[in-house]
């Protein structure tokens, strides 16, 4: 957003006999001046888009008839009051204002508000009458310096009254049909009198029950004498400001943008108050409320003033009055830098040289030609009227004008409400139905949160004019629209104009699946994310494969029958995934790694040749290049003395290793295994007892000492294009590289110190070189889930788990294998500086972003890019952890397919035989 202008709200009162005195805004210095001097007319517009609105109980900024504000005298013919709001009760951070502006003169002129360092245009915001208060509610732009200027063509006291600002905030505009929200003359059995204060409701009546600020049209009628009206928030003290004045028995009406009170009884209420007995009408145009969590939010774009209209000129190719009964129509901003995006206009409406009394009606154009009931402005033969009027626009971007009598009419544009850049609806959402991620208009997927069963789900959808929408291939009108759906549905919305089409598909989600919020701070490379959920500690209410888009939208999922984790895409596009083991699950499993079609059918599961020898795990596959797959193992082994462990051990115990192991592709047991309890060169096994850095024990296989060890922990493994492995170990804290062809460990990163001279040193069994660590003020890897070699750089999902003061971290080295050093180049710290006790991932892209799996914690996937600024967050509520998060190129799924056949279950295979 741009700053070259900010709004003002203004409501301008010039004063007259019978006119409420009003509190001043004490400031030093002041916020009036005056100033004679010929200012450029030039209109300049403005690009600035003003989001939220702030209401407040008015309060008065400038009165010249008794020196509120620092100006004491009336407004000199052809001057123009300089308004500075540096010491306003106004927030630095406000783009704009509101402000009721009345103006009483001996004679009739015109005033134009503008921002001061933009000149003046050639517009007017207040057309005043002769020897009586005028008032009107204008949007004026604030220049760079905060000063609002205006402009006077005759002599006039003028009053400033503060409603409200817009600025950065929650709130956004929603327009509605015209409503009538209260008329007293139905409402109470006699006029509202002088000094009462009444309650209109409006939010949770007309408007949501979160409604702040309501825009509405007063009118004021059957009065019995000259006086004022006021409109503010319920709940506050009557201010000392008013928005409407008004004769005896005259029919006025005026613009507001009012406060709603905002707790107690006086919630989603207005208040109306006046200093005489008069009858009141309340039109009801739009409302400011809390932006919806899903679609598309519009904002107010201002202007400094165009002339649409001019009837006593020809302006705008109306070169007659208007004869009463008639309507016309006009196209507001077709000329404008915003007319793709427009949705509706503020124009400032005056009706000069009537005939006799009339009213002036202003609306979108609708489609049998009728003309509503509620007016926008009352004149008589000898009184100008002049109001602002807030007005959607028609599905051909038009605006239509009756007349009940001969007038001359002009229009001023002086702001447009636009929707969303490149979005062609100014609504879409799907009410109490959440749905995410957020909307964007140029993305596609989003998922609802559905219940169970069959849910009738409420789709509000406006497109912008010369838009059309269809919903599962149905045109719609704007609206509303009811749709029914189960679990696993998919609804297309599509909207068009003329060549430009979007496409949204919303997928019902089963009301079991988890719970996500997503937040997208940055915009993450296309990509398709893949992961699971179900495993974990905690009762889970379903095992789901889900694929991601790089906005975090669930294109495709499926449930099944078993913990699935470590969900990876083959070269040939079908998924694999692994069953998770005993130690999480239970005693009978149907242990493997499943291969997948995209519609769930099972093509394939890959097992050991012996689970006796070779037990599968779940923590790795690999992929071999021939179509073979390698296996990360726990072999058992009994009769172990573990006394070396630290904390000691037993002389006969128990032990799982850890072992990588290698099949062809059809399935039989290849000649390369490892084992890290093999003997290396030196005859001793590649890692000992002592080495263990963190004790764990399971009871898989024996209950004797509180359960076998689990001396490794082997939980992720990668294959380099050379034929080398990478494998992560927990319990020794420990990352190595073991040599294909030698079967040697090459090098270990690990938590033990490297110099044999440290009184912690710990010999490597095998005679593996321990990398000197570098830059790294943990001193390498604790606990760590998760470990890829990526040219010289390693990446370590560090988890910390157990380390006080310490959070779980991503970890990346620069491995110099000739100096053997191993030096800390970068790291990302977990934002909430929480442990990982388990679980976890981290990838290194190549635009050097990194995406981390969290494990158990919150949020559980993020995303950063290479300057470790966030861009992607995934969050499950209320709990839950996933096993690991990969992502692919965006060329590796085709979209549609996955749109195809998301939904269902995973085929099960059968078990294996005996």
């Amino acid at each position: 957003m741009k700053s070259a202008g900010r709004v003002l709200l203004v409501a301008l009162v010039v004063s007259a006999a019978g006119f409420v005195s009003v509190s001043t805004v004490s400031a030093a210095p002041p916020l009036a001046t005056v100033s004679c001097a010929d200012r450029p007319v030039t209109g300049v517009p403005t690009d600035t888009e003003l989001p939220s609105y702030r209401a407040i109980n008015p309060v008065r900024l400038v009165d010249t008839r008794d020196g509120t504000g620092g100006l004491s005298q009336p407004i000199g013919q052809g001057c123009t009051l300089e308004l500075d709001l540096t010491h306003a009760p106004v927030p630095s951070a406000a783009q704009a204002v509101g402000i009721s502006l009345t103006a009483v003169s001996d004679v009739r002129g015109f005033f134009t508000v503008f921002p001061c360092a933009s000149g003046r245009p050639e517009t007017s915001n207040l057309n005043s009458r002769a020897g009586m208060a005028t008032p009107n509610f204008v949007v004026a732009l604030l220049d760079a310096s905060r000063r609002v200027c205006v402009y006077s063509q005759r002599d006039a006291d003028v009053v400033i009254d503060l409603s409200g600002w817009w600025s950065v905030g929650p709130d956004r505009f929603r327009s509605i049909d015209p409503v009538r929200a209260y008329d007293s003359r139905k409402e109470l059995p006699i006029r509202l009198p002088a000094g009462a204060v009444q309650n209109v409701p409006i939010g949770g009546r007309f408007v949501p029950p979160d409604a702040t600020a309501a825009v509405i049209n007063l009118t004021a009628t059957e009065s019995t004498q000259r006086g004022w009206l006021a409109v503010f928030p319920c709940g506050n003290t009557p201010p000392k400001a008013s928005n409407l004045n008004v004769l005896a028995g005259e029919n006025r009406a005026v613009a507001a943008i009012v406060g709603l009170g905002s707790s107690g009884a006086a919630a989603g209420q207005l208040c109306v108050t006046s200093n005489i007995d008069t009858h009141f009408v309340i039109d009801l145009t739009g409302y400011y409320a809390p932006a919806s969590p899903f679609g598309p939010a519009s904002e107010l774009r201002p202007q400094t003033g165009e002339r649409l209209v001019d009837t006593r000129n020809g302006t705008g190719g109306w070169t007659t009055p208007f004869p009463g009964g008639v309507t016309r129509s006009i196209d507001p901003v077709a000329s404008g830098a915003v007319a793709d995006r427009a949705t509706s206009v503020l124009v400032n409406v005056v009706a000069t040289n009537g005939a006799g009394l009339g009213n002036v009606r202003v609306f979108a154009c609708r489609a049998d030609a009728s003309v509503p009931e509620s007016s926008s402005l009352n004149f008589g033969a000898a009184l100008s009227a002049t109001n602002l009027v807030s007005v959607d626009l028609d599905a051909s971007r038009k605006i239509c004008i009756y007349t009940s009598n001969r007038a001359d009419i002009v229009v001023d544009l002086f702001a447009v409400m636009v929707a969303a850049q490149d979005s062609l609806v100014e609504r879409l959402s799907f009410g109490t139905t959440v749905a995410y991620p957020r909307f964007e208009p140029a993305g596609a997927d989003y998922a609802l949160v559905c219940a169970a069963g069959t849910n009738r789900l409420t789709l509000d959808v406006v497109p912008l004019p010369f838009a059309s929408v269809k919903v599962r291939g149905v045109p719609v009108g704007a609206g509303t629209v009811t749709i029914s759906a189960t679990a696993d549905d998919l609804i297309p919305v599509e909207v068009a104009r003329g060549a430009v089409v979007a496409k949204y598909w919303f997928r019902c989600l089963p009301s079991n699946f988890p719970r996500l919020a997503i937040d997208r701070p940055g915009s993450p490379a296309p990509g398709w994310y893949l992961t699971t959920f179900g495993q974990g500690a905690n009762p889970e209410p379903g095992f789901f494969s889900v694929i991601f888009d790089q906005r975090g939208a669930p294109v495709w999922y499926k449930q099944s029958s078993e913990v699935l984790v470590n969900l990876q895409r083959r070269p040939d596009g079908t998924l694999l995934s692994s069953t998770q083991t005993l130690y999480f699950g239970t005693t009978t499993e149907n242990l493997g790694h499943w291969t997948t079609r995209l519609d769930g059918t099972n093509a394939g599961v890959w097992r050991t040749d012996d689970a006796t020898v070779h037990p599968v795990d779940h923590h790795d596959v690999v992929q071999l290049p021939d179509g073979g797959w390698a296996i990360v193992s726990y072999p058992f082994r009994g009769g172990v003395d573990t006394t070396e462990l630290p904390g000691g051990g037993f002389v006969d115990d128990a032990v799982v290793d850890g072992a990588i192991v290698e099949y062809d592709v059809a399935g039989n047991l290849a000649p390369w295994e490892w084992h890290s309890n093999d003997l290396a060169q030196n005859g001793r096994p590649h890692f000992g007892i002592g080495e263990t850095t963190f004790v764990q024990r399971f009871g898989k296989y024996v209950a004797a000492n509180g359960g076998e060890v689990d001396l490794v922990h082997m939980n992720s493994a990668q294959r380099l294009d050379d034929g080398d492995y990478i494998a992560s170990a927990r319990h020794l804290d420990a990352v190595f590289r073991i040599d294909r062809a030698t079967k040697e460990v090459e090098w270990i990163l690990g938590s033990l110190p490297s110099d044999p001279l440290d009184p912690g040193y710990i010999a490597n069994s095998g005679g593996a070189p321990r990398l000197k660590i570098l830059n790294d003020p943990w001193g390498g890897p604790r606990r760590q889930h998760d470990a890829r070699l990526q040219g010289d750089l390693l990446i370590v999902h560090d988890n910390r788990t157990g380390m006080v003061g310490q959070s779980a971290r991503v970890a990346i080295y620069q491995i110099d294998a000739t100096a053997l050093t191993a030096t800390l180049v970068r790291e990302i710290r977990n934002p909430a500086g929480q442990q990982s006790g388990a679980l976890g991932s981290a990838r290194l892209a190549a635009d050097g972003s990194v995406l981390v799996d969290w494990g158990g914690l919150q949020p559980m996937f993020q995303e950063f890019d290479a300057s470790n600024q966030l861009m992607l967050s995934i969050a499950r509520d209320p709990y839950g952890s996933s096993y690991r998060i990969v992502k692919y190129p965006a060329s590796d799924f085709d979209v549609d397919a996955l749109r195809a056949n998301a939904g269902g279950t995973i085929e099960t295979p059968p078990p294996p035989v005996p």
